[in-house]
């Protein structure tokens, strides 16, 4: 049996809608048979449940942990206050050619804060690092970072073609990025020549275009394929610690430096823990370096790495 409709996972849900409803200011009214936001669009109870249940057992923990500020216990109030926020707006039909305007392709570990699960996941990209769906940018108050659009939110959408739109806007972001690398390239070494001590060199650093971030430019064929084949191995080591940077020249980073860098970013915005492989059809993630050190990052002197760029 499913346990998406237990009592306890009921109760657990609209304990975690209360808690929504009190820290984003949102107005809603619950019913037997959902909840009502907005003037006249309620939201089924199925639908919330689904979001905490994966392969029919229901995630109770991130839905029950006392720690209100704990990873699991903010999951859970980020998945349903996207989901309350978003509901209306989709189901305004004569609002949605404008609401697709505001799809991206969005990357994510499997693990990370904002997944919302399997359902949610249109196409994982080879090795396994990251998987990619729906998500929305500038919908949802507060907010400036690409939301995944809940599963449910989707049912009544055409979103086959909703996510044929967006994954060819990727790419001719990634496309945009590959640009802007060359020309970098191109500039720095020119600079070199007439200069050599400009240090006019490449930053290696990685940023979001078009509203698409960084760990979701790596899904793109065209950034795979330029940063594999910038290196004579066809395959190049990328740090992506946080969603809106990542380094692809990682010869002067210390390894620890990328797991720092992730573990002291807002669980929101966090990237990969660790450094990923990529080539031109995979992003792999690369393997804990042997004897790291475990770093404390209540200590400042330990947040002390490097420059990059």
């Amino acid at each position: 049996m499913v346990e998406t409709q237990t009592p306890l996972l009921r109760a657990a849900v609209r304990r975690a809608v209360l808690a929504v409803c009190v820290l984003d200011d949102l107005e809603l009214r619950m019913t037997g048979t959902g909840v009502q936001v907005g003037d006249n669009v309620v939201v089924p109870w199925a639908h919330l449940t689904s979001t905490f249940t994966q392969e029919g057992r229901a995630d109770l923990a991130a839905l029950t942990d006392p720690d209100i500020d704990s990873g699991a216990a903010r999951s859970a109030r980020l998945r349903l206050s996207a989901h309350l926020h978003l509901a209306p707006m989709l189901a305004n039909r004569e609002a949605r050619d404008e609401i697709r305007l505001h799809t991206r392709l969005l990357a994510l570990p499997s693990d990370h804060i904002l997944h919302p699960g399997p359902s949610w996941v249109r196409q994982p990209v080879l090795g396994g690092a990251v998987e990619t769906g729906l998500g929305v940018v500038d919908l949802v108050p507060g907010r400036d970072d690409i939301v995944p659009l809940p599963a449910p939110l989707t049912d009544d959408l055409e979103a086959a073609d909703w996510w044929t739109r967006v994954v060819a806007h990727a790419h001719r972001m990634g496309e945009l990025v590959v640009q802007r690398l060359t020309r970098d390239t191109d500039f720095g070494r020119a600079s070199m020549w007439i200069n050599p001590e400009s240090g006019a060199l490449p930053s290696g650093v990685l940023r979001p275009v078009g509203g698409v971030d960084v760990v979701s430019l790596l899904a793109t064929p065209a950034l795979r394929q330029h940063l594999a084949g910038s290196d004579s191995s066809g395959m190049r080591a990328v740090a992506v610690p946080m969603r809106d940077r990542g380094w692809y020249d990682l010869t002067h980073t210390d390894p620890a430096f990328i797991g720092a860098a992730w573990a002291a970013t807002d669980e929101v915005n966090r990237g990969l823990r660790r450094a990923v492989l990529v080539t031109a059809d995979e992003v792999g993630l690369g393997s804990a370096p042997a004897g790291a050190p475990a770093i404390d990052l209540r200590e400042p002197s330990n947040l002390a790495t490097r420059r990059h760029a």
